[in-house]
């Protein structure tokens, strides 16, 4: 029976690192570093670029959010920070998937690869994901009111 599970677990790996399209850093940081410490260390400098980047991102949605709300609701400022707030609860809920999901990522391809190199991958792709989601949703809300002053 173990023999069954690592070999579901080496042919799962292989089909998540034959599946997954390679992230631009993956290849600029694998030819620049010679080591992977070195490529990990670069692949973080880039997953924190990635999160600066998504935090930015969800301060211009609470605003959107704040904008749209306070027009619809007339200034009743409770319900508005009321739907920020759920905002926020949101992207903690899922700060907590990502890292539970990567981290499952990681344990998939352990025994075939280099699962840390992987944790940081899975974060930097689900991070830019999540930013690409929360501009979609702040686009959509500035395209549906046009005349909200969302400066």
């Amino acid at each position: 029976m173990r023999i069954v599970s690592v070999g579901i677990t080496v042919v799962l790996g292989m089909w998540v690192m034959s599946n997954a399209q390679a992230e631009p850093e993956e290849l600029s940081c694998a030819s620049q570093s010679a080591t992977p410490a070195a490529i990990n260390e670069c692949l973080t400098n880039a997953l924190s670029a990635g999160e600066a980047k998504l935090s930015v991102s969800l301060k211009a949605l609470a605003k959107t959010v704040i904008v749209v709300q306070s027009f619809q609701l007339n200034k009743q400022h409770i319900v508005v920070d009321a739907t920020v707030k759920k905002l926020f609860n949101a992207q903690h809920a899922w700060d907590g998937f990502r890292e539970r999901h990567c981290a499952f990522t990681s344990a998939l391809v352990g025994p075939v690869g280099d699962a840390q190199q992987e944790k940081i991958v899975c974060r930097l792709r689900m991070t830019r994901a999540r930013d690409a989601e929360l501009n979609e949703e702040s686009q959509f809300w500035r395209e549906k009111y046009p005349n909200l002053d969302f400066k």
